[in-house]
């Protein structure tokens, strides 16, 4: 199956569901990435930009929330994620051999139609955008990244931008909020919160949020945009490789994940610090199994939080 990448009905069910408008069509990449060319000649990279980017998932009176981080991601949210390359910018000639190199084997050859197809969906849903390596060449901030295509078993090939291969994550300065990665003490948190909880409110009960595609609801900045071109294969005959750009966090640059947490640490700050609200109407209906009328505490469980903890 993975040796034969046009036979798509084959590909295994993906685990992210696909909430595009239509499917891909021959060459239908292309064509919009022609189209992007000439709008991108009227309006100039940054309007271009925001032209693009659609309505994200931040709520407009973020700046009011009751946190210290309110108007930073308010800020972010307005004008987008920023990111600064510590190097000179390529010049002209290191981007043409960049381009002519092209993706990774894996991308241009062995699954092409699948990142083609791929990128056709991301593309629908607003967070990339094509266009024409001609279209872009002498925007002085620009850099390239390689595609490429990790195969899975029993599951839909994985598509990777290899932000390491131009060593494009190794030349950003350290301008992102890395202090709210909190990777790699889940588990002690956990169980610390677990036996210090409130016991007048029962035994507490955990959940899983999973946030479809987390990365694309945050925007990025156009010249962050820039620095975050990666070469995918091309769909017509007249252009060896396309140029996808980011309209918002991609997977893949070393700076995402702290952007990313910088909100996602923010809620979790929030919903501890409130008081308990009244039942949402959806709960019971959304819950895989009904919860017990009357919660007590396992004989054996040891609890040591205060009875006038927050919950």
């Amino acid at each position: 199956m993975l040796s034969n990448p046009s036979s798509h009905s084959q590909t295994p069910s993906p685990k992210r569901t696909k909430c595009t408008l239509h499917h891909y069509s021959p060459r239908e990449l292309g064509k919009w990435a022609k189209a992007n060319s000439r709008l991108l000649a009227k309006l100039g990279w940054d309007n271009f930009v925001y032209y693009h980017q659609r309505p994200h998932s931040m709520h407009p009176d973020l700046s009011s929330i009751p946190h210290p981080t309110a108007q930073y991601l308010h800020d972010m949210a307005c004008t987008g994620a920023p990111n600064i390359i510590a190097k000179p910018p390529w010049p002209s000639v290191v981007r043409d051999q960049v381009y002519q190199r092209g993706p990774q084997v894996s991308a241009a050859k062995h699954h092409a139609q699948f990142l083609i197809e791929d990128m056709f969906d991301y593309v629908q849903m607003g967070y990339w955008v094509v266009l024409p390596y001609q279209a872009v060449r002498l925007l002085c901030n620009l850099r390239l990244a390689p595609a490429s295509v990790v195969p899975q078993k029993e599951r839909r090939p994985r598509p990777i931008m290899d932000y390491s291969f131009y060593r494009t994550n190794q030349s950003c300065h350290l301008i992102a909020p890395f202090a709210s990665i909190q990777f790699g003490g889940t588990l002690q948190r956990l169980l610390q919160c677990i036996v210090y909880c409130n016991p007048s409110h029962g035994p507490p009960l955990l959940a899983k949020v999973d946030l479809l595609d987390g990365y694309y609801r945050i925007p990025l900045s156009p010249e962050a945009s820039l620095h975050l071109a990666m070469l995918i294969p091309s769909d017509i005959l007249t252009e060896p490789s396309l140029i996808a750009l980011p309209l918002t966090l991609p997977m893949g640059w070393s700076h995402s994940p702290p952007y990313f947490c910088a909100y996602t640490e923010t809620i979790a700050d929030i919903a501890n610090t409130h008081q308990p609200r009244p039942e949402h109407p959806l709960l019971n209906e959304t819950q895989c199994c009904s919860l017990p009328q009357h919660r007590t505490f396992h004989p054996t469980a040891t609890v040591l939080g205060s009875p006038t903890a927050p919950p």
